[in-house]
């Protein structure tokens, strides 16, 4: 509700607000009607999305974060918005670094800007102590997601039980050093994103996956370092998935390009086959 009072006080701004009702919680109504009145004091058009299915008993947050990410993309594109603004803070950079830590996996930070998904994130310099208190002075409406206090969700317990214990071990600081870090790593984590699409540009020329390009993509990971065939591996999916498959899949990814294995199921309900010489990207249990 922060970022929404910011943004209809500054003029050149035209804005709409979304709201995804994700259903999880018997109150949730109630966030619902916040938005709405608020909206309607200060003549903002909102819309509100709902989920396209039932949630999952397992990986509820990824559901969700699904759902509505997809909501926010739809609203956009058919409102012909510029781009779509959310309110995360530097509190959820400090979460993301200590999450992606534990499950080990790539230390990639969130941007400002994301080009490719129209997404911009203005307030990640911002604490969400900072928020509250702009809140109270301005007397802007909010609730807090009671959901945010149950510890069996992962960010939760990094939230609630671990960044606690650090803050009073090594002083609230620790959140500005572990931000710091997480900055730096990331701009190394990019420059070799940048380095890596550079050899692919220069030596996988044919189309998306006809013989000439496996081709090509074999002859670039035979003569590249076992550290970075990942990263090209990853690099060549992206395109089509339109997400990182990281690592792990990545490792997976180079030995299936180098062995003769006929198909290999990656994340997302998706899988990579061997057909006509060259590789096509398909369902998960699309017949042959």
């Amino acid at each position: 509700m922060a970022l929404v009072d910011l943004l209809i006080n500054i003029p050149e701004y035209k804005i709409s607000v979304a709201h995804f009702q994700h259903g999880l919680r018997p109150d949730s109504e109630q966030d619902q009607k916040v938005v709405e009145d608020f909206c309607a004091q200060h003549q903002v058009q909102v819309f509100v999305g709902y989920p396209k299915e039932n949630p999952p008993t397992a990986n509820i947050e990824s559901w969700a974060r699904r759902e509505r990410y997809g909501f926010l993309k739809k609203v956009r594109e058919k409102e012909n918005l510029d781009c779509v603004v959310t309110a995360h803070t530097r509190d959820d950079l400090t979460e993301l670094f200590l999450m992606r830590l534990l499950a080990n996996k790539s230390l990639r930070s969130m941007e400002v800007f994301e080009r490719e998904r129209r997404l911009l994130r203005p307030l990640l310099e911002t604490s969400k102590e900072e928020l509250s208190l702009y809140c109270a002075a301005n007397r802007v409406p909010y609730r807090d997601d009671s959901t945010n206090f149950d510890n069996r969700f992962f960010r939760n317990k990094v939230r609630n039980q671990l960044l606690p214990v650090l803050r009073e071990s090594f002083g609230s600081e620790v959140d500005q050093i572990l931000n710091t870090q997480l900055k730096a790593i990331d701009q190394d984590i990019r420059f070799l994103d940048e380095r890596v699409l550079a050899d692919l540009n220069n030596c996988v020329k044919s189309e998306w996956g006809t013989s000439g390009w496996l081709v090509e993509v074999l002859d670039l990971l035979q003569r590249s370092s076992p550290a970075v065939r990942w990263r090209y591996s990853e690099q060549l999916l992206f395109p089509k998935l339109h997400y990182r498959v990281g690592r792990k899949h990545g490792e997976r990814l180079v030995n299936f390009f180098l062995s003769n294995a006929p198909e290999i199921e990656l994340p997302g309900g998706f899988a990579l086959r061997r057909r006509g010489g060259g590789i096509k990207l398909i369902k998960s249990g699309e017949p042959f």
